[in-house]
């Protein structure tokens, strides 16, 4: 992966060689084009750097940036926390979703056991925690068995 840059501002990323051929139709390039000559027409590698801390997709985003540190273009990730309107918006769902999944034991032909029922109230109960909408798995109820 590349990356073509012009006095150390990003012109395009993703770039490929064959970006570089087509806009230089003219030039007959090597099969194995060496970094020198890349660098002769602002084409740099990439040097993906992950994080890999874990990521709550209900309330954080992966943003992407290309930059050049150390001598080399990296291109890095980082979380950010989504607004708290967003955010609350996917808990909302993800709580929804457990719900359903449980919605059998709401049926009128089953007894619904009180464990069962304090589970379900305790999700309807969740956008009044604490910690709303930037929950974490131990802010969750537990599903009873």
């Amino acid at each position: 992966m590349y990356v073509k840059a012009e006095n150390g501002e990003v012109v395009k990323f993703p770039y490929s060689v064959e970006d570089l051929k087509s806009e230089n139709p003219n030039v007959s390039f090597p099969a194995n084009m060496s970094s020198e000559i890349l660098a002769s027409y602002n084409v740099y590698p990439v040097f993906e750097e992950r994080n890999n801390a874990a990521t709550d997709l209900k309330t954080e985003q992966i943003t992407e940036n290309i930059v050049f540190e150390d001598g080399a273009w990296k291109q890095k990730y980082n979380k950010v926390s989504l607004p708290e309107e967003e955010a609350a918006q996917r808990v909302r769902n993800h709580r929804d979703s457990l719900l359903r999944r449980t919605d059998w034991a709401a049926l009128s032909d089953v007894t619904m056991s009180p464990e069962m029922a304090a589970y379900r109230q305790a999700l309807r109960d969740i956008t009044t925690h604490a910690n709303w909408p930037y929950l974490v798995n131990s802010d969750w109820p537990t599903k009873p068995e």
